[in-house]
């Protein structure tokens, strides 16, 4: 009698029973056979294990991350590496966890995380399932960091992330086919940073990217530092899966003395970067525009605190809408339109705090139909600017704008107008233009970054009522009769 009890092809483990005997079926990753290992809690130290004991105990730990990746684990397995050792290569992992017992990798003892120096990569997750990584040091890596491709249901947490990387912090990516994504997936309570200071020879490297396939993530509570690009990107590479529905909120993004780094960004063709939404982030010391493109993207209740511009930039903005062209996509229609901009705080920009330059590809409008509502530009240079009439349906209700340097406050198409001359442009172009104010917001330190409002703020019960229903400090909106106008609700 022959039963067939488990049976997996491709990569994953195939167990057939025949009789009594159990035929395991290797899996395969990168042309390297990984060996079937059972449910168990693992141990790695580099400086007590060796490669010849059985790894199962703190008192026969395994030595190398070679060891580690001849495996490919069953579900529910725990893997530790020694707090205070250092290793030198990659971990990869392939395994699939489940829902109720997820593949772990995490430390044990005392003292500092692990630390893994990578090569190409310092951790691979390549199709893995229901996986968690916490308490470790992923440093190194000439391309990325780490990197989390074709992976589902997966946690990141208490980790460092970055350092002396010459790549991306953290990308996270589908398998490269529209067939498979990067979905349902937790960033938390990490610190991602390059170690990178001042003029640096690389750019285009992100602390965190989403890109081709990450969908449905959170990604929270992070400190992200000294990227010299852009401290959390979604952005579309290739033409293969959407990059959709993730949630970016409470990251501390810092540029330090960087001179290219913004804080976030939004990059893509029609349809591919889209419903992402970011919330309560505060980004301080950048150097260059947080950059809105993609459709039906969300930014609301976020603080932008100086964007400076050491080199004679002059995109030194506080966030730009606009669709350029670039690289694999140069000759397709970038996209956007329907994004929307509530409630942010933009402050200290050398550079104006919102810019929308509009483009036309094939008689069809590129920047069109975006909100921006109830935001607070104080001491920007240019304040809200309109560069040119190729746009149109854009919406600009209830922002105030106040500059004590004798910047302009909006300039419309190349031309300075008060606050009162920009509402009168109502219909222009058919953008909506209203209620736009330009008073002294009256903030209690905004210097040393305390954006709260003041009790006689001309922002308080002056915005617009867009849905949000919690403000930077996740406090309830609105107090009064309206919502206030900024990103923190007075109380």
């Amino acid at each position: 009698m022959v039963m067939k009890k488990k049976a997996k092809f491709g990569i994953g483990i195939g167990i057939i029973l025949i009789s009594s005997l159990f035929i395991i079926i290797p899996s395969i990753f990168d042309g390297h056979i990984r060996e079937w290992k059972p449910r168990g809690i693992y141990y790695v130290s580099f400086s007590t294990g060796n490669d010849r004991n059985d790894g199962e105990s703190p008192e026969s730990p395994w030595k190398t991350i070679d060891q580690v990746n001849r495996w490919d684990f069953e579900a529910g397995t725990i893997i530790l590496f020694k707090k205070g050792d250092e290793w030198n290569g990659e971990i990869i992992l392939v395994s699939k966890g489940n829902e109720t017992h997820p593949i772990i990798l995490s430390a044990y003892g005392f003292g500092p995380h692990p630390i893994i120096n990578g090569k190409k990569y310092a951790l691979t997750l390549q199709d893995t399932e229901f996986t968690d990584v916490k308490n470790m040091d992923f440093r190194e890596g000439t391309e990325i960091c780490v990197v989390i491709r074709g992976s589902v249901n997966t946690t990141i947490e208490n980790c460092f992330i970055g350092l002396d990387t010459w790549g991306y912090g953290l990308r996270i990516t589908g398998s490269y086919s529209q067939s498979k994504s990067a979905d349902h997936g937790i960033i938390r309570n990490c610190t991602i940073d390059s170690g990178l200071l001042g003029k640096v020879l690389i750019s285009g490297r992100d602390g965190i990217q989403l890109t081709d396939g990450a969908k449905y993530w959170a990604i929270y509570n992070n400190s992200v530092y000294n990227w010299p690009h852009t401290g959390i990107g979604l952005s579309q590479i290739f033409e293969l899966a959407e990059t959709a529905y993730n949630h970016i909120y409470q990251n501390y993004i810092y540029g330090g003395d960087i001179d290219y780094m913004r804080g976030l960004e939004t990059f893509g063709r029609e349809g591919y970067v889209h419903h992402n939404e970011f919330y309560r982030n505060y980004i301080k010391d950048t150097t260059i525009t947080n950059h809105v493109e993609g459709n039906n993207n969300s930014y609301y209740y976020n603080i932008i605190d100086t964007v400076r511009n050491p080199n004679d930039r002059t995109d030194a903005h506080g966030f730009d809408f606009t669709a350029f062209a670039s690289g694999l996509t140069e000759d397709k229609h970038q996209a956007c339109h329907d994004n929307r901009l509530f409630n942010n705080v933009i402050y200290n920009t050398a550079s104006e705090g919102i810019i929308l330059i509009g483009s036309v590809k094939d008689n069809v409008l590129q920047v069109e139909n975006n909100l921006i509502i109830n935001n607070l530009l104080l001491e920007t240079n240019g304040g809200i600017r309109i560069h040119n009439r190729e746009m149109g349906g854009n919406v600009f209700k209830h922002n105030l704008v106040y500059n004590s340097h004798g910047w302009d406050n909006y300039i419309y198409k190349d031309l300075a107008v008060s606050a009162l001359e920009f509402n009168n442009l109502n219909g222009d172009s058919g953008n909506s233009i209203v209620n736009n104010l330009n008073a002294n917001p009256l903030l209690f330190n905004p210097i040393s970054g305390d954006f709260r409002l003041t009790t006689n703020s001309p922002c308080i019960d002056a915005g617009l009522d867009v849905g949000v229903l919690f403000d930077f400090f996740n406090s309830s909106v609105p107090v009064g009769i309206a919502p206030d106008i900024g990103a923190i609700e007075w109380l």
